[in-house]
């Protein structure tokens, strides 16, 4: 079995597979400068609901590799499935499934996640869905839903244990997040701090995020796939922080991508601190979806 570096993983793999939808996709951002930063999310404006019909419905497939090793972590491969549906009238429904095995010297060890989620249009409700095995043995399952009432935010929580959860502040949602990240890029910013909820870890705790975004990169006309190589696009760098307790200062997870402007991301790198994967993509596949009347 795989040791120490891969408890952080274990914990933080549903939570990352959530956040690379909007994420759903953590460079060491201090947290001082977070925490001056951080802003409530707003609702969603005018214009970014105009943007959210430029989202994509699509399925991708990324091929995972290991980007950087250490601790016991010597090598890595799987795969990533990821699927977006929806509009800003009907909602967003996103499904994922990651398959990552993690070798080491002492051996190996396979994580198999599958999440769904449904995020209304307007930003008002999210529900999500997790279920993990461990070399095919149930470990993490999470189910819930969160919704915006009086400007904060409520979580009726199945699993992993049942009950009500109440913040007293107004966290973006994961497709409302990438749609303020497309928004700032747009307008030339070069960082974006937010409160998020994703549905992740055991469902009931509002993560700080910080997003440096590089300058606009442009289409990628050589790129493999020809529906992306009209696209404008920037370098996002998204970390995330705990909070409470469980934050020491330092991102919990960073992910890097190429952000496109129809909302898909290329280029993954998901860094757990110990080590780090790349994500390949290697097949897209567009759906057609009505707009908004």
């Amino acid at each position: 079995m795989v040791g120490v570096p891969n408890r952080l993983f274990l914990q933080k793999a549903p939570s990352m597979l959530i956040r690379l939808t909007a994420p759903l996709l953590r460079s060491a951002i201090v947290a001082s400068a977070a925490t001056a930063l951080l802003v409530a999310a707003p609702a969603m404006t005018r214009t970014m609901a105009a943007e959210a019909e430029g989202l994509a419905s699509h399925r991708a497939v990324y091929d995972l590799s290991l980007l950087r090793g250490g601790g016991d972590v010597v090598d890595a491969e799987g795969r990533i499935v990821y699927e977006f549906i929806g509009n800003a009238c009907e909602g967003y429904t996103t499904t994922v499934r990651q398959l990552t095995t993690l070798i080491g010297d002492s051996g190996s060890m396979t994580l198999d996640t599958h999440v769904a989620t449904f995020e209304e249009g307007d930003g008002s409700a999210l529900s999500f869905r997790t279920r993990t095995l461990l070399d095919g043995a149930p470990m993490i399952r999470t189910q819930g839903e969160a919704s915006i009432v009086d400007d904060g935010l409520r979580i009726a929580l199945d699993e992993p244990r049942t009950g009500e959860i109440a913040h007293d502040e107004r966290p973006a949602f994961p497709t409302e997040h990438i749609l303020a990240i497309l928004d700032a890029a747009r307008q030339g910013d070069a960082t974006l701090a937010m409160a998020v909820f994703d549905g992740g870890d055991e469902g009931d705790d509002i993560h700080d995020t910080f997003t440096v975004i590089g300058s606009a990169l442009g289409p990628d006309e050589d790129g493999e796939f020809p529906q992306l190589t009209q696209t404008q696009r920037w370098r996002v760098t998204l970390s995330y922080f705990d909070r409470g307790e469980a934050g020491d200062g330092t991102p919990s997870y960073v992910a890097g991508f190429d952000l496109h402007e129809n909302g898909v991301t290329t280029d993954l790198s998901l860094d757990f601190g110990d080590f780090a994967l790349a994500g390949t993509m290697t097949g897209i596949e567009f759906f057609e979806t009505e707009p908004c009347p």
